[in-house]
């Protein structure tokens, strides 16, 4: 889903998707991941799974003369477990591997923290193997570190939505919408802003996405929507119907590496709709570091829903309805810096970070 996107708006060349299974010998580690769980040593199967998996690849070689003849380099995404098929096919074949990282994703693995240690070190070794990384953030290229071709590079927003017709005046409350996923850490502040709405005759507040039935909801409110996924003529509505957009980031220090690398993809819509953001979450966090030398963008960085509020009636209330908007995140900019710098990487042999490494 991550280069769907890219797939389509990739105008240098072609992306196609390799076989699920190449590479894939069980053996050893498939052995040893099955003793594991009869054992009922699942955590331990967690914390060994990089090094398991990668006990299983080998590539036959049928297998290493076709993707010499039909790829001209390996592109994945740091998430799951196919960036290690990716990095074992780019040392057995020497092609250079590209490598999209959105998540730093041995956290996100349900490994135990005590555990990370081989996830980060196979982690970080994909980084040295890639001839080029796509991070999602500053925040996730200072996580990377140093690497001799790295670019950032956003999501990539639907590039069917259009920007929605400027905001009238009404005498009605404040339309706030927020579109994504409503369960996980999102729920505990989405809650909380649920119930300060219905509380706070200024606003009204129109989720949209998967996990809203897990919310308390007050179905006798006017002035609270929920709705399902929302996709085409049904999302552009969502958009132009609010008078701001709302994206809530968790306060839990336990997420901060994942708030402050992860780039949110909701925000890259709402950036390219013309309507004012409303930012709730910790400093820290990459979104409000980008909105830092954004207009039309409010942040607030303390926990508590109604100040949220509040200091939302202010700034929209403050906002000229010709502001300019958000801006530097496009489908047509992200897909040409995208295409740009994978042009450049592939008739530029010469930045090439030499391939072969061995596996860790």
């Amino acid at each position: 889903m991550v280069l769907w996107r890219h797939q389509q708006l990739f105008r240098c060349g072609s992306i196609t998707s390799a076989d699920p299974q190449l590479g894939r010998k069980p053996g050893l580690g498939m052995r040893v991941w099955n003793l594991l769980r009869r054992l009922r040593l699942g955590r331990v199967g967690l914390i060994l799974q990089p090094w398991l998996w990668q006990r299983d690849l080998s590539f036959s070689a049928g297998e290493l003369c076709l993707l010499r003849q039909q790829a001209d380099a390996i592109l994945t995404v740091a998430h799951g477990l196919g960036w290690l098929q990716a990095m074992a096919a780019a040392n057995a074949t020497g092609l250079p591997l590209i490598t999209v990282v959105h998540d730093w994703y041995p956290d996100a693995s349900g490994c135990p923290r005590w555990g990370l240690w081989i996830w980060e070190r196979s982690f970080r070794w994909l980084m040295r193997s890639s001839a080029l990384v796509f991070a999602v953030s500053e925040g996730m290229a200072r996580q990377i570190g140093p690497h001799p071709n790295l670019q950032v590079l956003p999501p990539i927003p639907d590039p069917a939505l259009q920007p929605s017709p400027p905001r009238q005046p009404h005498s009605g409350p404040w339309q706030l919408y927020y579109s994504g996923l409503c369960g996980g850490f999102y729920k505990p502040l989405l809650q909380q802003l649920i119930d300060a709405v219905a509380a706070d005759p200024r606003f009204g507040l129109h989720l949209s996405g998967p996990g809203s039935e897990g919310l308390r909801w007050s179905d006798g409110n006017s002035r609270l929507r929920r709705s399902g996924f929302l996709h085409g003529p049904a999302w552009q509505q969502a958009f132009d119907e609010a008078d701001a957009l709302v994206l809530v980031l968790s306060f839990e220090r336990r997420h901060r590496r994942h708030l402050a690398t992860h780039f949110p993809s909701k925000l890259v819509e709402y950036a390219n709709r013309g309507r004012p953001i409303l930012i709730w979450g910790p400093p820290w966090s990459s979104a409000v570091q980008w909105a830092i030398d954004q207009s039309g963008v409010l942040c607030h960085t303390t926990h508590l829903a109604p100040q949220f509020l509040e200091a939302a009636d202010v700034s929209l209330q403050l906002l000229d309805v010709d502001t300019p908007m958000a801006s530097g995140l496009s489908a047509e900019y992200i897909s040409a810096l995208f295409n740009e710098t994978l042009h450049f990487m592939m008739v530029d042999h010469a930045r090439l970070i030499p391939q072969g490494h061995p596996s860790p």
